[in-house]
């Protein structure tokens, strides 16, 4: 069974990752003090302030620079650079969700709400039940999911991995999460700081699922390089034009502008680093695309816990979202707050427990889950 990965059985040794996976969302939440996310603020605060001193020379420093499309005394420069920096963002959003990397969050729950969702569960006929014994878990969010499958549906031929009305369920997730925060401000303020009823509901363990440098497709990455190349060559041209072909004015912001980047990405190891210290995060390598699909629906199958990846939500295997009002209903109790603490002896004795031994995955074994049969 797809359960057994995650509950270290002691004759499987290769499974034992799962398992530390499982103990530490559902029984070590208590070390997660994520202290609402203010160290990423601090380094995304300095990664800020880094830049702007990266691009202060070209404005400020060595003269009046002559800005490209100056007119009517507007520097549309700084809203070239804006809408450029904005439009990227934008793209590279949208190619983070193409692209091979899967975040999975996992909840521990209390008692009341483990069986309030078994009562959901029992009250689906068997026949309309969807779960990781049937279907692998969605790749996509139910936005992106959707437009990648306007070439089917024209075909006729489609599967849906979302509710037909979940195209915004993320961003009315959000909605439901802010406003929990607002509901009782100071309450939820002291979860991020100390352990509460309401801190498993806050510091679910997140799960980065991503192909390693061997199983990232070679094409793509030598595309990547060639246009990193083009863009350095469209900077030196950019930044010689903005003070009138000085080579030595050139070189030095260039060279300012690449050591800063590389102060920034030196901020963001760090952020990983605090992110796996003190917020829980793991990183599972992977080879193939096979090989994540099978690990996001050997996580989806975990028992106990609340586990959501793409928009879609998922307790003991069995899908969730396709239960429809009921389960909006119930997730909409469970942001407000209504099935907080209520632990079992059980999970306050593991704990305290040391961590699991870490070993390797098995590779064949996975990509056999990540199979349908």
């Amino acid at each position: 069974m797809l359960y057994e990965w995650t509950t270290n059985p002691k004759d499987k040794a290769y499974m034992t990752d799962f398992s530390t996976i499982r103990e530490k969302a559902l029984y070590k939440w208590q070390e997660r003090l994520h202290y609402w996310q203010v160290p990423a603020v601090i380094i995304a605060a300095l990664q800020a302030v880094i830049f702007a001193f990266a691009l202060e020379p070209l404005f400020r420093s060595y003269g009046v620079p002559r800005f490209i499309f100056a007119c009517a005394n507007h520097n549309w420069t700084a809203l070239y650079l804006l809408s450029s920096a904005i439009i990227s963002s934008g793209f590279r959003f949208v190619m983070w969700q193409l692209s091979e990397h899967e975040l999975v969050s996992v909840y521990a729950l209390s008692n009341r709400a483990k069986a309030s969702l078994r009562h959901l569960i029992d009250n689906v006929p068997q026949h309309e039940r969807r779960s990781t014994l049937t279907e692998l878990p969605p790749s996509y969010p139910p936005l992106i999911s959707t437009i990648r499958s306007i070439p089917q549906r024209i075909a006729g031929n489609v599967q849906h991995d979302h509710p037909r009305d979940a195209h915004w369920q993320p961003v009315k997730d959000y909605v439901q999460y802010f406003a929990a925060i607002f509901h009782t401000p100071i309450g939820t303020m002291k979860s991020g700081f100390i352990n509460t009823k309401a801190s498993p509901r806050w510091r679910p363990l997140v799960i980065l699922l991503h192909l390693s440098t061997v199983g990232r497709p070679q094409i793509k990455t030598l595309f990547t390089g060639f246009i990193e190349a083009v863009l350095l060559l469209i900077l030196t041209f950019f930044f010689a034009s903005q003070w009138g072909g000085n080579l030595y004015i050139t070189m030095l912001a260039l060279s300012m502008l690449l050591i800063f980047v590389t102060l920034g990405r030196a901020l963001a190891l760090v952020y990983v680093w605090f992110s796996a210290r003190i917020w829980g995060l793991h990183v599972i390598n992977c080879d193939e695309e096979e090989e994540i699909r099978g690990c996001m629906r050997i996580l989806c199958s975990m028992e106990d816990a609340l586990v959501i990846v793409n928009g879609a939500h998922y307790y003991n295997g069995h899908r969730l979202d396709f239960i429809g009002g009921a389960f909006r209903r119930w997730k909409n109790e469970y942001s407000r707050g209504l099935y907080d603490g209520d632990f079992s002896q059980e999970e306050e004795e593991a704990a305290s427990s040391p961590n699991t031994e870490r070993s390797g995955l098995r590779k064949d074994e996975i990509l056999n889950e990540s199979k349908l049969v």
